[in-house]
């Protein structure tokens, strides 16, 4: 596991905790999926993961 620096969908940057190796593109995508989780699906001010 690796802390990886990462832009939410909703232009935020922040840290998320994923699998070492992993390219930017798929850490991205599981940024966004996490944002999405937090957010309710919702696109503009949704919760930050942090």
């Amino acid at each position: 596991m690796e802390m990886r620096e990462t832009t939410f969908p909703d232009g935020t940057r922040g840290l998320i905790t994923v699998e070492a190796g992993l390219s930017q593109d798929e850490v991205d995508l599981a940024a966004a999926e996490v944002w999405a989780d937090k957010s309710g699906g919702r696109r503009g001010r949704g919760r930050q993961a942090s």
